[in-house]
């Protein structure tokens, strides 16, 4: 979301012994993973947010429903219908990229499952995003290519992510995070205005790690990677194989109750510069550059 007050999760509802419904943007339950699987960082500095993961935090004109706990089960099911001002443009609702295809939707829709009881928590969620409206001008952050209008009128991006979390003890906590986002073939052109189709297929694997040393400090780690599959293919040939990697550290002081200092490092790398983990995090790179590394220092204060 872009960074103006009331613009991030934002909706009306009602809960009782049905469940709970919310109308308008609330988060995606493929959000509620991503900050499982990576043990507190949540889409900050160390997360791998954007280099690994797709951003499919939340979306416009949605609604959720929530299925009450069953025993520690529950599910969810989120729906957006077409939606032709949710584009690339920040005056206009959502910034993106063409990761989460803000550029106009057909629809999405996405179920969620999960297990939580006791130390274990345990999310599923499949999400469907078909777009409809054209991508022109959008920059594939992997391999440099832009795509055309109309880019496919009702391709889809299909995304699995699962989470599962584990409360070791009360200081140490672990985690694992998986997911598999692919596309169907998508019209796009080179630099030179080549025509050709771009196909995602990759896939997400990492593992990471809270423990609290002491009652006020907290140390956290997060490792992942991403891969391309066989059916990952561009303008400019197949990307199968390619790889980048994330490593996050992080740091959390309790000045009180409500008031944490933090501190944050995050390093990405990639196997090869075509794989472009550094434009797809806003970074532009120095030619032949695979790697680049963040910090962050701040406080954070809840009310």
């Amino acid at each position: 979301m872009t960074s103006s007050i009331g613009n991030g999760a934002s909706f009306v509802g009602a809960s009782g012994a049905f469940g709970a419904i919310k109308l308008g943007t609330p988060n995606s339950a493929t959000l509620s993973i991503n900050g499982d699987g990576n043990s507190g960082f949540g889409t900050a500095v160390g997360s791998g947010y954007r280099v690994t993961s797709f951003d499919a935090v939340r979306f416009q004109n949605s609604t959720r429903y929530d299925t009450p706990d069953f025993n520690g089960f529950s599910a969810s099911y989120l729906v957006s219908a077409k939606n032709d001002l949710q584009r690339n443009s920040g005056s206009v609702g959502l910034t993106g990229n063409l990761q989460n295809q803000t550029s106009g939707r057909d629809g999405v829709t996405e179920l969620g499952l999960a297990y939580l009881d006791g130390p274990l928590a345990v999310r599923f969620a499949n999400l469907n995003v078909k777009q409809y409206a054209s991508l022109l001008g959008t920059t594939d952050p992997y391999n440099g290519i832009t795509l055309l209008t109309p880019a496919n009128p009702g391709a889809q991006f299909k995304v699995n992510s699962l989470s599962a979390k584990y409360a070791v003890n009360q200081a140490l906590n672990l985690s694992y995070f998986f997911q598999s986002a692919k596309s169907d073939a998508l019209s796009a052109a080179t630099s030179t205005g080549t025509l050709g189709t771009q196909t995602f297929d990759r896939k997400t694997n990492g593992v990471a790690a809270s423990y609290a040393v002491t009652s006020a400090v907290t140390a956290m780690v997060n490792y992942q990677q991403v891969k391309n599959g066989d059916a990952a293919v561009s303008t400019t040939g197949s990307k199968a194989g390619l790889s980048a990697k994330v490593l996050g550290l992080g740091l959390d002081y309790a000045l009180s109750k409500r008031t944490t200092a933090y501190a944050r490092y995050e390093r990405d790398s990639d196997s090869a510069a075509s794989f472009r983990s550094l434009a797809n995090s806003g970074y532009t790179a120095a030619t032949g550059n695979t790697t680049y590394t963040a910090t962050a220092v701040g406080l954070r204060h809840t009310f």
